[in-house]
């Protein structure tokens, strides 16, 4: 016959080894969440991969910023979900590019973020059918303009570090200035040229590297234009021919495939924003400016 007490001891053992065991395995997949020891640690929250290579350059170490635009997704039809908003809220600040991009934050109306853009004088901007155009970090020049105030920015939220994220500054300035050099040297032979572009997204490259836009073919990203549109660009290409379509790799491009057609012009897909694999704002737009430059010396 069984001894009850045993048999009760024996249930009480092994109620201990199982909860034991569920408590491990809890344990092991909070330290296997990416996100939850990434939160943790991350300095500041922003939305695009280009702007967390710029605040690395500044911050001066690996793994401080989080982006939530992630791979192959734009900002213009990017809408966060509850974790994305948890996590933004558990950085220590949020700095973003300008709320004309960054229009997502309104579904988490206490994020407070600062923006990038606050930081650009009257003479910096572009207006594409007079709204601000928000894409001015294709330009190295402001984004040079921009190193110290977010080095403020970055002083107010941790005066300890002040020193060092002044000094990162002035380094990613020194670099600003190696690549401005590099790029002018790129497109050295584009001067003249002019491309039609899918969005305004390389207007601020253009402007700076001398290379004229004959127009944006969607005032708005990512929808149609209204067929008048298309029609008065391509009778502007008739009487005065471009160099090529500039489209975005983030965007559908059936308008741009539909004006390649029609004009017979080039196209070529640029990234103003990398990827995971980017791994530097230099190179990002190092590899932009030789994919311009081949398909306007090709199509020359």
């Amino acid at each position: 016959m069984n001894n009850p007490n045993l048999t009760s001891s024996r249930w009480s053992v092994l109620t201990a080894i199982g909860l034991a065991v569920i408590l491990i395995s809890i344990a092991q997949l909070n330290c296997a969440s990416p996100d939850s020891e990434q939160t943790k640690s991350i300095r500041v929250g922003t939305s695009l991969r280009v702007f967390e290579l710029i605040l690395n350059e500044i911050i001066g170490e690996p793994n401080q910023v989080l982006a939530l635009v992630g791979d192959n997704q734009s900002p213009h039809a990017f809408h966060p979900k509850p974790s994305d908003a948890v996590r933004m809220h558990q950085a220590r600040m949020v700095i973003l590019g300008a709320p004309e991009l960054d229009g997502w934050v309104s579904e988490m109306s206490d994020l407070n973020p600062i923006y990038l853009a606050d930081h650009l004088s009257q003479n910096d901007w572009i207006y594409s059918d007079e709204v601000r155009n928000p894409h001015f970090w294709v330009d190295p020049v402001i984004v040079s303009k921009l190193c110290e105030p977010i080095a403020n920015e970055l002083c107010k939220n941790e005066p300890s570090r002040c020193n060092d994220f002044l000094q990162n500054a002035r380094r990613f300035q020194e670099k600003l200035e190696s690549l401005d050099e590099k790029l002018r040297a790129i497109t050295h032979d584009l001067s003249g040229f002019s491309v039609y572009t899918t969005q305004p997204f390389f207007d601020y490259f253009l402007r700076r590297y001398r290379i004229k836009s004959a127009g944006s073919l969607e005032p708005i990203p990512g929808q149609e234009p209204p067929p008048s549109r298309i029609v008065r660009m391509l009778k502007n290409e008739l009487e005065s021919p471009s160099g090529g379509i500039v489209a975005q790799v983030r965007l559908p491009d059936i308008t741009a495939r539909l004006f390649q057609s029609e004009s017979g012009l080039p196209i070529v897909y640029l990234d103003p924003i990398g990827d995971s694999s980017t791994d530097s704002y230099s190179s990002l737009l190092i590899q932009n400016a030789h994919l311009l430059s081949e398909m306007l010396t090709t199509a020359e």
